[in-house]
């Protein structure tokens, strides 16, 4: 055999043993994120024939999140805002407000049987029952084994050694940590070993179909401050996107699956549900990619409180 062939041979073997160690490890997340769901509803409502424990609870748990399912158990985490309380009494109801929404404790079947696996409680509505309210709906919450975060409670999510942060505040309560959110950033990414931060602020006015100054100086404080994913909610329709520094800023994904409202005109049917993609090289943050599918927050005009996939036909009354 020609020596020169075996020293070729030789070096084209060892070429394909060395790198092997030294590829990149990429590892993806795939993130769900719906509009605001709130499985109750307003404490007054409850003898209502239209209001959501007359008509989604009958259907049964898998009823309300059944047509998304498509979605929700393809990813690695869904994530929603859950804007009510779930507590089984009226008590330490609020005054004052014009609506309370509430469930009962054993409506975390619904987001357990949907494929359901974290909540965001920093929003308006999550001491609509006071302390004991919220927390009545984290011990739910926490039984059902479904994460949430709120203010400095944060939610850690790992896959394949790579972990992910997940904060969710109140405008207010994230207005009361802008001076210091990049030491907040910071000491989860240097100290806590996270490779990613997504912020989920509940922010904005409630109607409008554009954002407004106070969501565009918010998102891009965050992602100046080392957040790599923005999500709104509150505004209760669809608003715009934005990528500041490769990181995409959801300004409001509307409604879904929500109690708080009997009857849903065909101007506030759409909704957004946001599939985000987070790529990691080596435990290392790589980039990300959004996929936004349309939906109707109901099935029909009104409320089923079953959010369905737009198909070009608008659901009838």
């Amino acid at each position: 055999m020609n020596k020169q062939w075996i020293k070729q041979l030789a070096a084209l073997l060892l070429a394909l043993c060395l790198p092997c160690a030294a590829l990149a490890e990429t590892v993806t997340m795939t993130f769900t994120f719906t509009g605001d769901v709130t499985l109750g509803c307003d404490w007054t409502w409850w003898e209502d024939e239209t209001a959501f424990p007359n008509v989604a609870v009958p259907m049964g748990y898998d009823y309300p999140f059944a047509r998304v399912q498509h979605l929700f158990t393809a990813d690695d985490l869904t994530i929603v805002n859950l804007e009510g309380v779930l507590q089984d009494d009226d008590t330490d109801r609020r005054g004052g407000r014009k609506y309370n929404f509430r469930g009962l404790t054993s409506y975390t079947g619904f987001l357990t049987a949907g494929n359901v696996e974290v909540c965001t409680l920093g929003n308006n509505h999550a001491m609509d029952f006071g302390a004991s309210g919220l927390r009545s709906t984290k011990a739910a919450l926490d039984a059902a084994g479904i994460g949430w975060m709120r203010d400095d409670t944060v939610y850690f999510y790992e896959k394949d050694g790579v972990k992910v942060a997940f904060l969710g505040y109140l405008q207010d309560a994230f207005y009361n940590r802008m001076d210091h959110l990049d030491e907040i950033v910071r000491e989860l990414k240097e100290e806590q070993g996270c490779a990613a931060v997504i912020l989920n602020l509940h922010i904005g006015k409630e109607y409008s179909p554009e954002h407004v100054s106070t969501q565009s100086r918010s998102a891009k404080a965050a992602v100046a401050d080392g957040v790599d994913l923005v999500i709104m909610h509150h505004p209760h329709v669809i608003q715009g996107v934005e990528v500041l520094n490769n990181r995409y800023v959801l300004y409001s994904l509307g409604n879904f699956c929500f109690g708080g409202d009997r009857y849903i005109t065909a101007d506030m049917l759409p909704s957004l549900v946001a599939v985000a993609q987070l790529t990691f090289e080596d435990g290392v943050y790589a980039g990300q990619q959004v996929t936004l599918h349309p939906m109707h927050a109901s099935g029909v005009v009104g409320n089923n409180y079953q959010p369905t996939p737009v198909t070009g036909r608008m659901p009838c009354g």
